[in-house]
This record gives structure tokens, sequence and C-alpha cells, in this order.
């Protein structure tokens, strides 16, 4: 173990109420592991016939208190954290989660290669039945819900990667200590449910980042000390409290901008609990909830008054989908990926980042698009590209087809072969290419579109040559770039554009411009908070 690793100390926290049967296995876990905690904390919300002290087999350095009433998960939590004050980082466990022998290892491990990132999420597996996740996450949709990532999906080889996620599920986290301590931990008012979303949600106002570590597995029992998930006390806490935190967090215009579609959505949970007999107990939570709300607009202003985050940023890794409907695919698709069985009976996730999973990043990709962003491509967007174009047409780049099914008779083509598969099984006609080469004679296409492309390219002198070769003489190229905010947001992005750098790229080539044109309008604000925001080149060659 690296001296890097051992550096850092790690302090664990349960908190326990009425589920001793469970807690003896997620001790005896949490003593067999690989990187020791320094300490570990265990609290007892006032459980019936709790015992004075643990019989079980217990990790170094455990200490057990017992309280003499139910603070809630919240309050349980910051309690067990402000007694851990020389640790660097918190993880917490509920006592129904049973963690790998390397499960604290890899977090660790996990933060010391990404300092960037200050709390960090695992995967946990239903503790029943192996073969399906429990969780890799916790996704936020823009309507103020909240569910656990890949929840029921059946593990397979193409699973999950180490990758940026919008929260963590606090039955198996780890938080920075700094962090936790900017922003005090949970909110106690919530005493139980959703109050992991809510604290993921003001770390983020703050700058801080979630990262998903897949090789740190749990096994999760889930919803022991609750009755289940859907039992009154479960379906109360937690919709009293996706309310109070849209309303605390959810920043800026996009308050605003999203509160109809929150009402829409508290007001449809409502009627969705009808046929189970607890929309009474929906019903009470939203006016709980509400009956607080000066309260919880009071912490709404301090926490955005202190928000260090631009809103673009918030909401970049929230589900902007308009229905969020929980799509049951077989996989969690996603970049690097790989399976690995450790016992007999269980199966652990691994990543492997030498690998990249194109297929697997694709379908992620497919998997976050939005319906208001199709329609602003097929009502707003589109319609002005084509006017710049006129004949046989080249989409390069085409990625999913939607230009080339709103342009008939477009040709398409991509280096990625599952988006080619993909338009063609949509009856569309794409086709693979290889990098900075396109099969096609010369003089074969009177228009180019090029769209959101050449940013990817860090010389792209070959592809703009090819581009010139298949172009009939008088034909035209149509290049679209990402604006400021559009280009920071995407690391894979090699080269910026300005109007100035974009024709004096092209001027180079062979090409003169014929006009430019912003979408979906000029203007400096919105450069500067909308990733969508792209300057557009009609260029003509010679």
């Amino acid at each position: 173990m690296s001296a890097t690793l051992t550096e850092n100390k790690v302090g664990v926290v349960i908190v326990n109420w009425n589920s001793f049967d469970v807690l003896a296995r997620c001790l005896t876990a949490l003593k067999r592991q690989t990187f020791k905690p320094a300490c570990v904390i265990v609290i007892d919300n006032k459980s019936e016939n709790a015992p004075n002290q643990l019989h079980c087999d217990l990790p170094d350095n455990t200490q057990y208190i017992k309280l003499n009433e139910n603070t809630g998960f919240a309050r349980g939590n910051n309690l067990g954290v402000s007694l851990l004050c020389e640790c660097d980082y918190i993880a917490l466990i509920n006592p129904d989660a049973f963690p790998q022998p390397d499960w604290l290892y890899q977090l660790v491990d996990a933060a010391s290669r990404n300092p960037e990132y200050s709390f960090f999420a695992s995967i946990t597996i239903m503790d029943d039945d192996p073969e399906y996740f429990d969780g890799a996450g916790d996704i936020y949709h823009i309507s103020g819900i909240g569910w656990r990532r890949g929840y029921g999906r059946k593990i397979s080889p193409d699973d999950v990667s180490e990758s940026e996620v919008f929260a963590p599920c606090a039955a198996a986290a780890m938080y920075s200590r700094a962090a936790w301590e900017e922003v005090k931990g949970f909110d106690e008012d919530y005493f139980c449910y959703f109050e992991d979303v809510d604290l993921a949600f003001r770390l983020r106002l703050q700058g801080y980042k979630c990262l998903l570590v897949p090789r740190a597995i749990a096994y999760h029992v889930g919803s022991v000390t609750s009755g289940g998930h859907r039992s009154d006390f479960s379906v109360y806490h937690g919709h009293r409290n996706l309310v109070w935190t849209y309303v605390k967090n959810m920043p800026g215009y996009a308050f605003w901008l999203f509160l109809p579609l929150h009402i829409s959505m508290n007001l449809i949970s409502i009627f969705r609990f009808i046929p189970s007999g607890q929309w009474r107990i929906v019903l009470k939570a939203k006016i709980d909830a509400l009956r607080s709300i000066r309260k919880v607009w009071k912490k709404r202003r301090s926490i955005q008054n202190q928000r260090r985050v631009g809103v673009a940023e918030i909401i970049r890794f929230m589900d902007k989908r308009l229905i969020p409907i929980r799509r049951k695919t077989n996989t969690i698709f996603s970049r690097f990926s790989g399976l690995l069985p450790i016992s007999d009976t269980k199966p652990a996730l691994v990543s492997d980042s030498d690998s990249f999973n194109e297929q697997a990043n694709y379908f992620n990709y497919l998997r976050r698009r939005s319906i208001l962003g199709f329609l602003y491509r097929k009502f707003w967007l589109y319609p002005k590209l084509v006017k710049s174009l006129f004949g046989r047409v080249l989409d390069v780049g085409c990625g999913i087809g939607d230009f080339l099914d709103f342009r008939p008779g477009a040709i398409g083509l991509d280096i990625n072969p599952y988006a080619v598969e993909w338009c063609k099984k949509r009856g569309l006609d794409a086709r693979l290419m290889e990098v900075d080469h396109l099969p096609f004679s010369n003089d074969s296409f009177d228009g180019v579109v090029l769209d959101n492309v050449l940013e990817h390219l860090a010389i792209p002198d070959k592809l703009i040559a090819e581009i010139e070769r298949v172009l009939v003489p008088g034909g035209r190229v149509l290049i679209g770039v990402p604006g400021k905010r559009g280009y920071a947001a995407d690391s894979d992005h090699k080269k910026f554009y300005s109007e100035e750098d974009l024709k004096k790229t092209m001027y180079e080539k062979g090409f003169s411009c014929k006009e430019f044109f912003f979408m979906p309008v000029k203007s400096g604000i919105l450069d500067s908070f909308l990733p969508q925001y792209c300057l557009y080149g009609v260029f003509e060659r010679s």
C-alpha cells in the first residue's frame, strides 16, 4: 500500500436503529478491510433492547454510543462525524450494507488518484439477489425527484465506470471531511431519506464533485430500519424532503425554469399512490413541506448567497429529460468496464481504464438526451442549417442521425460503429469512416456539415483537405463549433474557435467565408453559461 494512501485517515460512521441482526455482519466486514479505518463510530438511535456494549467481532478502535432518543439518520451521522475530527475522510455505511474487503481501500485509492473529487459513491448490489444492482450513485432530475442509478438492473460484463455522478447513496459513501464541514453535513430537519441528495446538491453548489468508484462494492439489504422503501414512514419522509431539496438548492434561473415541472411531478406523485392507498401520506408530506416553506426559503437564501458555481455547471449532471422514465435496460452503459468474480457466489465490478467501450459510452449519451433538446434541434437549429445547403449533402460526424432524418437524401459518416449501426436501424444512410479519410471520390457533394466536430481535433488540416476534395467547386461546408461554456464543458475538446480563428483556418485551406451566425442567438450572456451555445460558419470552396 502506497505511502500516499496510508497518510489518509478515514473514519467510518454507522447509524443504527433496531438493526442489530445485520449490524454484526456489517462490523465483521469492516474488520476485514484491507485498508483499516482509523476509527469506527456506531451511533444507536435508542433501539429497543439495545445492549450496553456490542458483542460481535469489532474493528479496532470502535466506539459504540447509545442515544437517549431517536435523532434520525441525518443527525446521527452528524454526531458521529463530529467525533472523527482527526480524519481526512468520512465513510458512511448503513448497518444493512456489507462492504467487500477492499471497499475502503478502493475509495481512498480513488480519492488519491483524483484529487479534483471530494466525495465518492460506491456500487451497491442487492444482497438477496447478487445478480442485480442496488445502485450506482444517485440521479437527480430537473423536476426535483431522485432515484438510485441502475436500481434493479441485471449486472452484465458492460456495466459501470469510474465517472462523475450527481450524488452518492449514503448507504455506502465517502466524503472529504473539509468539504463536509464547509456545508455543515446533513440537514437534520430531514430526519431521514433524501438527506444524501440534499448534501450532494449543496456540495455541488460549492464546486465539489462526486466520483463513482466501481471497485468499491457493498452488498445492501435496504430499508431495514424503516419497514421497506414503500412503508408509510419512507414514503412520507422521501416526498416531503424532495420538495425541501428543490426549494433550497435549485439555483438561479433554473429554479423558476423547472418549477412548473417540479409542481407537476409532485401532483402526479399523489395520484400515483392512489392504487396503494398511500396518496393521503404523500399529500400530507407535500402539505407539511409547504408549511415549512419560510424556514426552507431562509436556508435557500443562505445557500445560494454562498454558491460558487454557475447554474449551467450545476444542472450539467442532472437528468434533463422532460419525462424522467426509468428505462428497464439490462445494463448501465458507460465508458470503461469489466466484471470479475472475487468469490464463488458474489460478483464484483471492476474498472479497466485501459480499454474504451464505445458502445457503452454511446448508449449512456442516448440515455441522457432530452425532449427539449430534440425540439430545439428539429424546429430551430436544423431549419436554420439547411437554408445554407443545397444539392447532395454529407454529414461528417453524424452521431445518431438526427440531421440525416431531418434532411432527406443526406449521407452520414461517423467513426463510431455503434452510431452508424443505430442510424442504419432507423433507415438512414450512414457509413463508417476512418479518422481524416472520407470514403468518397472527388467532387461528390454539393455541401458538407461539420457540426461540433472540428473542436475535437488538435490539427484539423487533413480532415479539411478531405472535405475540400469531396466538395464540388463552389460547394459549401457548414461548420459548427461550441461557445466558451460548451468548449470548457468537455475535456475531449482540443481547440477553441472564435469567428476570426475559424475564418483564418478555412481561408488557409482555400475556402471563402459566406456568413457567420450563432445558435440560438448572438449573446455574450448565453455564451457564458449555456453549453449548447454554438457559432456556425458557412464557407465556400474556391
